[in-house]
């Protein structure tokens, strides 16, 4: 990469130099015409347009056709534009509105009249409101969210993600989504494929791709989101380009203090219990499928929910969790040199507390006395069952077939929760947010052909989330939850030069940066006080899972933070544009590049907590044995810890033509290339997987090296290549066409017909190279379960030797940690492994719409539009098993785990594959209204019908501790509850404020991997965030007066 990353250099330099300027891509461009009394061009006539607010004045002459082009206007309301020359009476029109990213074509033209006198001046009258005005030029979908919506409009959240919803295209991200309400879905493009800009910079988080969490609606000015087929000069994503706009001080001093509140006392009850989905609801579920499955020979001939105590509980305490949001801060403008100098600041903070209601499964009081502890690993279960908070919902009158109170915090007998009985917790889990926001502009305008503007914004991020048990005195637990801290930056500089009436160059710079750190809540207690060899005091408690469906009715709360915590992550990203503009005849030509870096560094130490599972309370309290126990080990050979550092460097270059051969007609071509370097990590600590490179399934290679490797560190042999650096190529080959038309067929400005088509390629975001972290040889697990009673805990597994040290450097060892002369036996054992296709290819994404657009008297318009899309080498999951049908049923040991129950472990392993071989396709068609200050009244509204349709809708990879097959084996087998593998699915992927590990699961359960890897075209269905049908409405209401002007002026109605 170094020889072409120095080309990209030196035309960067070059550029630079041809003319140091560049027009910031929120700008818009104003055009139109001028014509006599008799319909002739006027060449040469003096065309200003002026601001007096922000203080912009830029005057330019029409060219031989009578017609002028202002190539980067800043947004704002209240223009005023003049044209004057020399015989004709001087045109003022005042009231001319520019929006973000707008082409805007000034209608109607101007028409010049003889002047009847020296200095004769005729001033049009001025819209009472901002008219509702057909886009005649443009080529592209999307809609404008102005200032007045986002003030006016109410926000649950304060969050403009929300407002982007109401434009048509869009819709809201799937549940279950890693980028739930973070992002948007657009057109049939995934919610991951979407750019984001702030004041024209770039403004993502790469290792998610989602917008940074910046939460500074009061700050903006407006914000453009384009749906569909973009000019050139946008890409990165293939999805949408959401544009945002920071307000900016003026010659008016004007600032804003607010506040609001969010109160769940001013709210309906929920219609669902928030008790839902947890541990008494799962058992409260089983004991109802025990009814359905047994009938009279059930073990609860009784309904649960009859008990009044425990239906209030669930039923109606459980509908009304409380929440209490307030958002407050302020904001301030002013000129610092009136007309040349000003600066805006912002601040906004949040405060939200809705803590989480919990009512879980815990060990009884029986359980947590001494009876039954006789040696060291029964007392470390002791231990353990005594941290979960103390159970305080009272005893039931129901009682089960046994004659036993089904809710019984005193715990009547040992065995409980073989008979159908339990005890319970419920309170509230603390959970908050808190975050400050601080934005801060400076707008230079240095003559009426230079301006520069500054702005920087920070965000602090304080947040607490909540888990399953809360924070309870009595047990001396802190709650299983996790703390999260950030602090987001972005900065940006815009340099603008019009070097002449036709010439425009503008130069961009940005940085953002995303830090996120994250840590269990329980990290204040020391792990080493009830596990061997944690030699940590700040990573939290191992993950504690205890019981299950099919033997205890449901299993308990877990102890322990997800699998997302410890970690901490920071993502910086600088980039460099420049673009120049030239207005030639009917032709606006603008040309461009950009160079954006990329860091990330994250550090993931979740499976290094390790984790602990029991078949019950009562067995693990009695035997002190764990059902199975596993933690992560990195080799000291591999030159780290579960540390990664990734890099890469993108180039991105484009040329585009706006092309008006007639006053109503309008083309667009352009072309962009794009190159986006395949991250690198910065030690070469990435494991990937080269199907060929040896003759198994399974041929390791560490980047930079050509050394085959089986997944215990065997050389396998040497590879005839080397193991690239990110383990795949760039991709070089990313052309994307952008072709689009804007015709008025009755040239009277009322009626447009537009279309368009372009290729747009994605930048798929860091997360697919972060989820090699667990990668085999040089990430291992020690595991082990139980299985027998030879000893006091069982004839492999004593918790007292949970865990073993060290790296295992051999499949098996024995280990005795609390020196009771029973050693327990430890496995060598990998991951599965999470691989990248070597063969991976840039996704790109085919854009097209037709459509029409008509205004209806003056206050109205009708939009009617066919909108489609086809995705193409979409990242997608490929589960890979060494283990086959046929050697699963011929040989099934061969599927286990080496030394697990006499596995050979010869084909035990599983790979999760990558690759970008999805495609997708998306048909929609859109109708909107809109009506703008009609006697008070703005309404918009849109319905859009649609169908996406794909063979894969997402690409968030779970890691295996066991192979599927494998899983299934042990399952099958009395001493491993099957029910404890499928709860290890509950880690959750990476949210929108808290990044992680991808999903852990033993079971042979892949969400979006193809079910049949041999038929991928058996997997086209419809989208995981396929919506039929949307209809969505917002509208604004300016009440007239009703009173005096004190209390009875200026009230408005929008929702």
């Amino acid at each position: 990469m170094k020889s072409p990353l120095r080309l990209l250099v030196f035309l960067f330099i070059l550029t630079l130099a041809a003319g140091a300027v560049w027009a910031a891509t929120q700008n818009a461009l104003v055009t139109g015409s001028v014509f006599d009394q008799n319909g002739a061009a006027v060449p040469g006539a003096t065309v200003r347009l002026l601001n007096a607010s922000i203080g912009f004045s830029q005057t330019l002459q029409t060219d031989a056709n009578g017609n002028y082009t202002f190539a980067s206007v800043p947004p704002a309301e209240n223009y005023v534009m003049s044209v004057e020359i020399s015989g004709f009476a001087t045109v003022i029109r005042p009231g001319l509105s520019v929006a973000v990213g707008e082409a805007k074509l000034v209608l109607p033209p101007f028409i010049l009249q003889p002047a009847a006198q020296p200095g004769q001046e005729i001033r049009e009258e001025a819209p009472a409101a901002a008219p509702v005005a057909l886009e005649m030029v443009s080529t592209t979908l999307g809609g404008v969210v102005d200032s007045r919506s986002l003030r006016t409009l109410p926000l649950v959240g304060r969050d403009f993600i929300d407002l982007a919803l109401l434009i048509p295209g869009t819709y809201p991200v799937q549940q279950g989504s890693a980028l739930e309400g973070a992002s948007l879905v657009t057109n049939g493009v995934r919610a991951d494929m979407n750019n984001f800009l702030l004041d024209g910079a770039d403004n993502n988080d790469y290792t998610l791709n989602q917008s940074l969490p910046f939460q500074i609606v009061e700050a903006m000015q407006e914000f453009r989101v384009q749906t569909s087929t973009s000019n050139a000069e946008f890409g990165r994503n293939a999805g949408s380009q959401v544009n945002l706009l920071s307000r900016s001080g003026t010659n008016d001093i004007h600032g804003t203090f607010f506040w609001f509140n969010r109160n769940s006392a001013l709210s309906a009850e929920d219609a669902l219990s928030a008790y839902r989905g947890g541990t008494f609801d799962a058992f409260a579920q089983a004991a109802r499928v025990d009814q359905i499955q047994f009938g009279a020979g059930t073990f609860f001939p009784t309904p649960i929910m009859s008990d009044p105590v425990l239906s209030a509980l669930f039923d109606e305490t459980g509908r009304d969790p409380d929440v209490n949001q307030n958002q407050f801060g302020a904001n301030f403008g002013a000129p610092i040199v009136k007309d040349k100098l000003f600066f805006f600041f912002n601040w906004e903070s949040t405060r939200a507390d809705n803590d989480r209601p919990v009512f879980e499964r815990v060990p009884s009081m029986l359980m947590r006395g001494t009876g039954f502890v006789s040696n060291p690993s029964t007392a470390r279960a002791n231990a353990l069952l005594n941290l979960y908070p103390l159970p305080n919902v009272p005893q039931s009158t129901v009682l089960n077939a046994f004659g036993f109170p089904v809710s019984d915090p005193s715990g009547a007998t040992p065995i409980d929760e073989f008979l159908g009985t339990g005890a319970f917790a419920a309170s509230d889990a603390q959970n908050s947010t808190h975050s400050d926001n601080f934005l801060e502009r400076i707008d230079w305008r240095v003559s009426d052909r230079v301006s520069l503007s500054f702005k920087h914004n920070i965000q602090r991020i304080r947040q607490l989330q909540a888990g399953r048990l809360y924070s309870d005195s009595n047990a001396g637990y802190p709650g299983s939850g996790s703390r999260v801290t950030g602090r987001n930056q972005n900065f940006s500089f815009n340099y603008l030069h019009t070097i002449s009436d036709r010439t425009t160059n503008e130069f961009r710079f940005g940085w953002s940066r995303f830090r996120l750190t994250t840590l269990p809540i329980d990290a204040t207690l020391d792990p080493s006080a009830y596990f061997s060899n944690l030699n940590f005091t700040d990573k939290g408690m191992p993950n504690v899972l205890i019981g299950g469906f099919n033997y205890t009715f449901g299993p308990y709360a877990p102890l322990g933070a997800d699998f997302n915590s410890p970690n901490d992550r920071a993502n910086n990203v600088w980039s460099f544009a420049d673009n120049i503009g030239r207005t030639w005849g009917r032709h606006v030509l603008k040309a461009g590049i950009e160079i954006r870096h990329n860091r990330l560094n994250t550090l993931n130490e979740a499976l290094g907590r390790g984790f602990v599972t029991f078949f019950s309370a009562f067995f693990g309290q009695s035997s002190g044995a764990p059902d199975l126990a596993s933690i992560a080990r990195v080799s000291p050979d591999f030159g780290g810890g579960f540390d990664r550092s990734f890099s890469a460097n993108s180039f991105d270059w484009f040329i585009q033509d706006t092309w008006r051969p007639r006053a109503y007609l309008s083309f667009t071509a352009g072309l962009r290339h794009e190159v986006n370097q395949a991250p690198r990590e910065g030690r070469d600590r990435l494991v990937n997987n080269y199907p060929g490179a040896c003759p198994q399934l399974i041929c390791l290679m560490r980047s930079g090296t050509n050394t085959v490797l089986d997944t215990d560190g065997t050389v396998l042999g040497t590879a005839g290549f080397t193991a690239p650096h990110a383990g795949f190529d760039t991709d070089w080959n990313n052309f994307g066409p952008h072709l689009g038309m804007a015709w008025d067929p009755w040239k009277n400005g009322k009626t447009v017909f537009r279309g368009g088509y372009a290729v747009t390629f994605d930048q798929q975001s860091l997360q697919a190279s972060a989820n090699m972290l667990l990668n085999p040889p040089f990430v291992q697990q020690w595991t082990s379960f139980f299985f027998g009673a030879a000893s006091p805990c069982g004839s492999i597994l004593c918790l007292g030797d949970v865990f073993p040290p060290g790296f295992p450097q051999f499949p098996l060892a024995t280990f005795d940690g609390d020196g009771d002369g029973f050693a327990s036996l430890w496995l060598r054992q990998p991951y599965s492994i999470t691989a990248r296709d070597p063969n991976t290819r840039t996704s790109y994404v085919h854009q097209w719409n037709l459509g029409v657009q008509q205004q209806v008297g003056k206050s109205s318009l009708f939009e009617a539009a066919y909108v489609g899309s086809a995705g193409h080498k979409l990242p997608r999951l490929r589960l890979l098993n060494e283990c086959t049908a046929t050697l699963f049923n011929n040989f099934p040991f061969t599927c286990l785990p080496a030394g697990f129950f006499g596995g050979s472990g010869l084909a035990s392993d599983s790979v999760i594959t990558q690759e970008n071989s999805a495609n997708s396709n998306f048909h929609s068609l859109q109708v909107r209204w809109e009506t703008r200050a009609f006697h008070g009244l703005t309404v918009r509204m849109h319905y859009q019908w649609a169908h996406s349709i794909d063979d894969a809708s997402g690409s968030n990879p779970p890691v295996f501790f066991f192979s599927p097959a494998s899983a299934s084996l042990l399952s099958s087998f009395f001493s491993i509850n099957a029910d404890q593998f499928a709860s290890l699915n509950s880690g959750n992927p990476a949210l929108s404020l808290r990044p992680g590990l991808p999903i852990i699961t033993t079971r042979g359960m892949l969400p979006a991997d193809s079910l049949n890897s041999a038929n991928l075209a058996g997997e086209r269905a419809s989208s995981d965030f396929d919506v039929r049908h949307r209809f969505v409405v917002n509208y604004i209401y300016d009440v007239p007066k009703w009173g005096p002007t004190l209390i009875g002026a200026g009230w408005q109605l929008a929702g």
